[in-house]
């Protein structure tokens, strides 16, 4: 019995999969496809030996169509390249359909790449042709008396790039290409079929009968037990390897581990220790290098049917020729599509590696690889599990895989980088009032009434510009009276010297003098009365338009000017900010009213003492304006003032609030 063998009373369960397959192919394209997702798949690879050129003749005794149907059968399930799968397809499908000749169109150009039989003319496709059948799955055209043209689309993997197949029969009867149609509609997705089944990348070899499945699926399922008595990575190895050894009668069994770029040695039959600097482990390790190269099954002697066909097998060859080796076989053990070991079988006599040898290594590979995995990953101690982390992220960074996450990811990091390191101008936001620190208040000059009132407030005034009239009419009547008294007075005066009366004359003179005061004080309540700017300035605070005519006493504010030269600010700093600000430190301010412009300024003072404000401590500064005033400041404007206090990273700009109420709040005891 095999190594691998079973009892037959477990072939039962696995004798229906041929006609399964031959089911499927009888299905619609479209249903056929989406019914393979259904299907289960095997664990392990199954191996199709290279058809031999009696695959496509006919078989004895049977009729044509069933061999041809029989072949493309094949086909889809045959492990090979497209060079070599290509012509192989063609063949068939010329004999399916009984053609003279055959024509195979790929893409990019539906260019013809193959022709049979070898002794074919050029490929007569015309463009039309051509474009029927890709859109339509075939068409026809007739060629001579009786002879056809049929063209068919076959599906490749990528549903963008079909082929197309040219059949030409020179007695072709009127029904041909309709008969045949519906047929090779069903078998249009043999080269997708095909393509699919070569991507897992199957060993050469010959698939197993119906009757050794079951043995196959036993035999492993046996070796998985023992392995599953062991927790411990080296354990399992040894597990693996010395229970493989056992069964195959191998000399040796030895199970490399991929540490990039190369394989390293982990685990060898019979042995607990090994010298992997030794010329046969490094021969050992070459020959698993080169089943990693390939990434596919290698044997040397390659299995029957597959001469010549399979992977390159030089350093497998150069180990048994070193060793005497009757024969050497190499597996790979993939997780995801990822080789992560290499199995590596000699043997010191007896035949070579069969195909069902391969499949049943296949199985056991495919099944124990992620549990390997596993247990290879942490049954360390923890500064090799985060070195190999490290060293799996660093090469998942530098491989091209996921090439957005790492877009992404290196965004952020520069992102972080630039938030973090670079210094970016730091500035301390504040409020502002503008101020003049020359303003004057205008007082009644003397007990009167508002006469005349020529401005208002936030009018621009000049200097000596009469700005108020207080009513001069009872001035006037004094002044008149004044005058009157005084002429008579004087006039008094000289009739009484003239007559020498001189008490009367002193009494009239004494008199005259009184009437030339009042005249005097008169005339300069009339002067007064018309008030004038001082200095050229703006009027700041007034509401006499409303009191024209109504009395005002004397020393009652009536205007309050401000003069614009000289103009500052006063910034109402918070706090929480006083510190970064210095003196002589620069800023900027915007108004309120004309946010668009910018106004240069530096800090000329810090009060000492903070103030509330709006329910706030602040701080206020005062800052020295380096513009002139333009036409449309007012003093009590607001606005928005920065003041440069170095620079910070943008994080903690960003962050310092936060973090200091967090540090207040929640961090304080």
């Amino acid at each position: 019995m095999r190594p691998w063998a079973m009892p037959p009373t477990f072939a039962s369960p696995l004798t229906g999969s041929a006609a399964c397959l031959s089911a499927v192919l009888l299905l619609p394209p479209r249903l056929r496809l989406r019914s393979s997702r259904w299907m289960p798949r095997w664990p392990c690879r199954p191996i199709m030996p290279a058809p031999s050129p009696e695959l496509l003749t006919e078989a004895p005794g049977g009729p044509p169509v069933g061999a041809a149907l029989d072949a493309v059968r094949r086909l889809r399930t045959w492990d090979v390249p497209p060079p070599v799968f290509w012509p192989r397809c063609l063949e068939a499908f010329a004999r399916l359909a009984g053609a003279d000749a055959a024509w195979l169109h790929l893409p990019p150009h539906q260019t013809a790449r193959f022709g049979w039989p070898a002794s074919a003319p050029e490929s007569p496709l015309a463009p039309g042709l051509l474009r029927e059948a890709l859109v339509q799955g075939w068409s026809e055209q007739r060629s001579g008396p009786r002879g056809a043209l049929l063209a068919l689309r076959l599906d490749q993997q990528e549903p963008e790039d079909p082929a197309v197949i040219l059949l030409h029969k020179g007695e072709a009867p009127e029904d041909w290409a309709a008969d045949l149609a519906p047929l090779f509609g069903l078998l249009a997705d043999t080269p997708a079929v095909q393509q699919a089944f070569h991507a897992r990348r199957p060993a050469a070899g010959a698939p197993p009968s119906g009757d050794a499945g079951p043995a196959v699926l036993g035999g492993a399922l046996e070796v998985l037990a023992v392995l599953n008595q062991h927790g411990r990575f080296l354990a399992v190895a040894m597990a693996l390897v010395n229970e493989l050894c056992a069964r195959f009668q191998a000399s040796r069994v030895s199970l490399g581990w991929v540490r990039e770029p190369h394989i390293r040695l982990a685990a060898m039959s019979h042995t607990d220790r090994f010298e992997v600097n030794l010329d046969h482990s490094k021969a050992l390790e070459a020959a698993m290098e080169e089943c990693l190269d390939a990434d596919q099954e290698v044997a040397w002697p390659p299995p029957a049917g597959q001469e010549g066909g399979g992977a390159v097998c030089r350093q497998h060859e150069a180990l048994a020729r070193r060793k005497g080796l009757t024969a050497v076989l190499s597996l790979p053990l993939r997780v995801e599509d990822s080789v992560r070991a290499v199995l590596t079988l000699e043997r010191s006599e007896g035949a070579s590696f069969s195909a069902q040898d391969i499949l049943f290594l296949q199985l056991v590979l495919s099944q124990s690889a992620r549990r390997l995995t596993e247990l290879q990953r942490h049954d360390r101690w923890i500064g090799a599990r985060l070195f190999q982390e490290a060293e799996e992220w660093l090469k998942k960074l530098r491989g091209p895989e996921y090439t957005l996450a790492k877009a992404a990811a290196a965004t952020v990091l520069l992102g972080s980088l630039f938030l973090f390191l670079y210094p970016w101008p730091y500035k301390v936001s504040g409020t502002f009032v503008l101020k003049t620190s020359d303003t004057v208040f205008v007082p009644a000059p003397f007990d009167g009434y508002l006469g005349e009132v020529r401005l208002r407030e936030g009018d621009e005034v000049r200097q000596g510009e009469v700005i108020l009239r207080l009513d001069q009419r009872e001035l006037r009547i004094q002044e008149a009276e004044a005058v009157a008294d005084s002429e008579r007075f004087r006039n008094e005066a000289r009739t009484a010297l003239s007559q020498n009366r001189l008490a009367e004359m002193r009494s009239a003179a004494s008199q005259a003098e009184q009437a030339e005061a009042k005249l005097q004080i008169a005339r300069m309540k009339l002067a007064q009365a018309e008030i004038r700017a001082p200095y050229d300035g703006i009027v700041v605070e007034s509401d006499l338009h409303e009191r024209i005519g109504k009395p005002v006493q004397k020393g009652e504010t009536l205007f309050r000017l401000a003069k614009l030269e000289g103009a500052y600010a006063e910034v109402h700093v918070e706090q929480e900010d006083i510190e970064a600000v210095r003196a002589d430190a620069s800023g900027r301010l915007a108004f309120a009213s004309r946010p668009e412009d910018r106004f240069a300024f530096t800090v000329e003072r810090i009060h000492p003492a903070a103030e509330v404000r709006d329910d706030k401590n602040v701080f206020v500064v005062k800052v020295r304006l380096a513009d002139a005033a333009p036409p449309w400041w007012r003093p009590g404007m607001t606005g928005v003032a920065k003041i440069e206090a170095g620079r910070r990273p943008l994080a903690w700009i960003w962050s310092r609030r936060a973090l200091d109420h967090i540090r207040l709040k929640y961090l304080w005891w």
